[in-house]
């Protein structure tokens, strides 16, 4: 099997994955009474949770940890994506095709809009500016309008620097959403025990 037939069969396998993936949210959702009253304040924080822990297996360096966690962000990122389409403003569909222009904007020595074309000489250099969020100034939250020129490890400090203040803010959150719910116990969705 070449390359080429490889990767159709992985991006294929992805996109079946990704189907059965919002189709269990949009099940949970209805069906779920814990599922069903998340909002987007409760998320937020298990969202900033799973990346913590992505990070500390990739530390690690422990990839079979780093497949848990990562579904596991994955999971809040499907879950957001939910939240976005039950409110009709943007899906898991819309926010993969938004990210592919984005990534084939930013790689022109690849898709030949570049002087050097398709496999032509570019730079293994980071790009200069990284814009995190929507969009320079839009938002409020931890990484809304966050701007940072220089290299990613720079910008990744600083990352981690606002989302450590944004993490003790959010506080007691971290244990009881904002609408008040605890954490479910393990019978419930799995997630661990609320902590006093």
């Amino acid at each position: 099997m070449s390359h080429d037939d490889e990767d159709a069969r992985a991006a294929a396998e992805a996109g079946r994955a990704a189907a059965e993936l919002v189709e269990l949210m949009q099940r949970l959702r209805r069906e779920c009474p814990w599922d069903r009253k998340q909002t987007w304040d409760d998320l937020a924080g298990y969202l900033l949770e799973e990346c913590y822990e992505a990070l500390d297996a990739l530390a690690a360096k422990d990839l079979g940890e780093l497949e848990g966690e990562l579904g596991d962000l994955l999971l809040q990122i499907v879950f957001l994506t939910q939240l976005g389409r039950e409110e009709r403003a943007f899906d898991l569909a819309s926010v993969a095709r938004r990210l592919h222009t984005k990534m084939v904007a930013r790689h022109p020595h690849v898709f030949g809009t570049s002087p050097a074309g398709p496999g032509g000489a570019a730079s293994a250099e980071p790009p200069t500016v990284l814009f995190v969020g929507a969009g320079a100034g839009a938002g409020a939250g931890a990484a809304a309008g966050f701007a940072v020129a220089g290299a990613p490890r720079a910008a990744s400090g600083a990352r981690r620097s606002t989302a450590a203040r944004s993490l003790s803010a959010w506080g007691d959150r971290g244990r009881r959403g904002s609408s008040g719910s605890s954490r479910p116990a393990p019978g419930c969705c799995g997630r661990r025990r609320t902590l006093p």
